[in-house]
């Protein structure tokens, strides 16, 4: 299980992080495995968002809920696709969308907030709203 303070991944028989000695939370029946591509976003943000879960996913991304670790503030992070971002040009593509939707400015418009690319993954981090996501609007 990924430790809800630091994102480290710990086996499901511990009670505390190995990292940073927190308190796991109590496992629910079903536990997902690590996910590489969940892993490396954590890495490539500096542990800024701790990401929470998949909300979704699209014809070009994968759009996961997170928490901004030092704000609590929820957010959504939308990952390129990784078949996608192994493609210079797509990458090109879904960094000028990026670029292009924080220059708008409207209520039903979702601004970036951060964006950021790895060997591994390409990501946008958006606003999420009221327990839904407007991430697969861009």
């Amino acid at each position: 299980m990924f430790c809800p303070d630091c994102g480290t991944w710990n086996r499901s028989a511990v009670r505390a992080c190995g990292q940073c000695n927190s308190v796991l939370p109590e496992l629910p029946s079903a536990v997902e495995a690590p996910d590489h591509l969940v892993t490396s976003l954590r890495q490539a943000t500096g542990f800024r968002y701790r990401i929470v879960r998949r909300v979704g996913s699209g014809g070009m991304a994968d759009v996961y809920e997170a928490r901004h670790h030092a704000l609590n503030r929820p957010l959504a992070v939308k990952v390129l696709h990784s078949h996608l971002a192994r493609d210079a040009e797509m990458r090109v593509r879904f960094r000028r969308e990026a670029e292009a939707a924080s220059r708008l400015l409207h209520p039903f418009i979702c601004a970036p907030l951060d964006y950021g690319e790895t060997d591994d993954a390409v990501y946008l981090v958006l606003p999420f709203i009221g327990g839904g996501c407007l991430a697969d609007d861009l």
